[in-house]
């Protein structure tokens, strides 16, 4: 009796099929609107339903405030029809609120109908199911949010910036395979980008010259074939990401700066540069920290203190001359004028090193990193050796340690012998002890004698070892320091610097203006052997020209001239700087030459 009231009553009632076709990922794989509407005019011509209307929108439904929902609802509570058509229920409602209205509406019988593909829903029956039914949508949504936020966060915390669209000249590489970059240059624009930001570093441009030479003579188009807007361009020069960095927030919502793995347009340096000639229209903080690789190395030669690193940004007004810092303001404090403003302004940006003058007043000046460096420089080519002499001198070691390792191997074999004989003295005292043959007087000084040479055994044994491992592991360390220092030092990042400095020297002092090193003896003797063997019409073979008297058996007349220099590296005193092995740790392993 119940379902033949419920068919009467559906004869009588005026249907809208309702289709949604979102406009999220969340529902790609879902029917389109069209397919919709078809199954649903098959069900009602199955059923004998009347419909009067269809309602259709792409919109999501993660939010109340749809149009067409929200029409619908108002005609049902006009009478215009009581009955309701749609795919799942999900098509509905994705957000408690509405859901929540719909089921209000047929508690209370404005809505006297809910037809799905697969299930009926009237105002008499338990609304619980679809109560589950819109939750379950709910819980959808807010787990595929929650997915979607880690996955763009994982990827953009990677070095891959998760935009949907990015700064103009990049685009993401659809279809990447693992290893393969996910975001690449536009091959379209990156080129004409670059070009602007050359043209407009040189401060000989304004940005509204900008966008006339975009639009006009590098043809930069947007996808949609026309110009970019004045307001896009500078947007353009605010973009940290051409200098390989973004902001992105982490786990806890708070906002990080990454190093992107895309590649950059311009430098840290650059970008600067280009927040003071944006002026007042720059990003509202510049102030970037600078991190120096001498802060906390050096010392001042006058005071002891140490020395710290200043950072200056200045510009020279193009209209009065006056010199003013451009860190935390964008015009002339004189004039008044805006830095956008001035035609190709001066801009002076410089690191001075200058003493912390915590002891009190020292009389010493400041010294520009520029010069700092190029003192560095001169210090490392006292020391560097050529690639071919590291690989040369490498090979000569490994043969002298292979040799000296086979010596150092037999005589601690022997010594094992002889630990193991003693060992077994000793037992055999106590024995003769237990069975009577001596007296206690005896077996203290037989087992004295024998723990006085155990003892001596074995810290040969152990001198033996050490001696092994730790020169040739420490010398290797030192020859792949100085492999090309210049080198790797001009292109180095700042913790490679910083990790080369410390490493190089102690004793880093500045006494007016000039850097003063104290240098490891193993530096000036890899030097020497340098160049003692340069001066040499022609290398040996490695084999033939290790020639040592007691590793080869050949006389010491034959010894080249380069050889002592070697012999004297190796057998170094290396104790007194075996701490600084550690600080070599900071070299990357793309820049690192052991050869181990």
């Amino acid at each position: 009796m119940y379902m033949k009231n419920n068919q009467n009553n559906q004869n009588n009632i005026k249907y809208v099929i309702y289709a949604r076709k979102s406009t999220d990922t969340e529902d790609k794989q879902m029917a389109s609107i069209d397919d919709q509407v078809r199954e649903m005019q098959g069900v009602a011509d199955r059923l004998g339903l009347n419909v009067v209307d269809i309602i259709t929108e792409a919109r999501s439904a993660k939010e109340p405030g749809r149009p067409g929902f929200n029409q619908m609802k108002e005609r049902i509570s006009k009478g215009e029809f009581r009955g309701i058509l749609c795919w799942k229920p999900n098509r509905l409602a994705r957000n408690m609120t509405d859901g929540g209205n719909l089921i209000d509406m047929l508690s209370a019988g404005i809505i006297q109908h809910i037809q799905t593909y697969g299930r009926s829903y009237y105002p008499t029956d338990n609304v619980i199911m679809l109560a589950v039914e819109f939750g379950m949508a709910n819980q959808f949504v807010k787990d595929l949010s929650v997915d979607t936020k880690r996955g763009l966060r994982n990827k953009a915390l990677r070095g891959w910036y998760s935009a949907s669209q990015l700064p103009i000249g990049y685009k993401h590489n659809t279809g990447f395979k693992p290893g393969e970059p996910e975001i690449i240059n536009d091959s379209e624009r990156f080129e004409k980008v670059r070009e602007l930001w050359r043209m407009f570093l040189t401060g000989n441009y304004t940005v509204m010259e900008m966008v006339a030479v975009a639009r006009d003579q590098l043809m930069l188009r947007n996808p949609h074939g026309r110009p970019y807007s004045k307001t896009t361009i500078y947007n353009l020069f605010n973009r940290e990401f051409y200098a390989g960095y973004y902001f992105w927030s982490d786990e806890a919502g708070a906002k990080v700066r990454i190093k992107g793995n895309h590649q950059p347009m311009i430098t840290e340096e650059d970008f600067e540069k280009a927040q003071v000639l944006l002026g007042k229209r720059a990003k509202p903080t510049r102030n970037v920290k600078h991190d120096h690789p001498y802060r906390g190395i050096m010392q001042c030669g006058e005071c002891s203190c140490a020395m710290t690193m200043e950072h200056k940004l200045q510009v020279k007004c193009t209209v009065c001359r006056n010199k003013f810092s451009a860190k935390n303001r964008t015009d002339c404090p004189k004039c008044h004028t805006d830095i956008s403003e001035m035609k190709n302004p001066t801009i002076i940006d410089k690191t001075y090193a200058r003493c912390t003058k915590k002891k009190g007043p020292c009389s010493q000046k400041y010294v520009t990193v520029d010069n700092l460096e190029q003192q560095v420089q001169e210090q490392l080519r006292k020391i560097e050796i050529p690639q071919a002499f590291h690989e040369w001198a490498m090979s000569v070691f490994e043969i002298m340690h292979e040799e000296e390792t086979t010596t150092q191997k037999k005589l601690i074999t022997q010594t094992s012998k002889r630990e193991t004989e003693l060992v077994e003295m000793s037992k055999n005292y106590i024995r003769m002890f237990a069975s009577g043959k001596i007296n206690q007087e005896q077996l203290d000084e037989f087992s004295k004698e024998v723990d006085d040479e155990l003892a001596l055994v074995r810290a040969q044994q152990k001198q033996t070892h050490t001696r092994i491992v730790d020169w040739f592991k420490t010398a290797s360390h030192y020859l792949n320091f100085a492999n090309n220092a210049v080198d790797r030092f001009n292109n180095g990042t700042t913790k490679e610097r910083e990790a080369i400095l410390r490493a190089f020297g102690s004793n880093q002092v500045i006494m007016d203006k000039k850097l003063v090193i104290t240098l490891p003896k193993a530096y000036l003797l890899m030097k020497e052997g340098y160049v003692a063997i340069s001066s040499q019409s022609e290398w040996l073979e490695p084999e033939k020209a290790l020639v040592v008297q007691g590793l080869s058996g050949e006389s010491d007349d034959q010894i080249p001239t380069w050889l002592p220099v070697l012999d004297k590296f190796r057998t170094l005193d290396w104790r007194g700087i075996e701490l600084k092995l550690e600080l070599f740790n900071f070299f990357p392993k793309e820049i690192s030459l052991v050869r181990l």
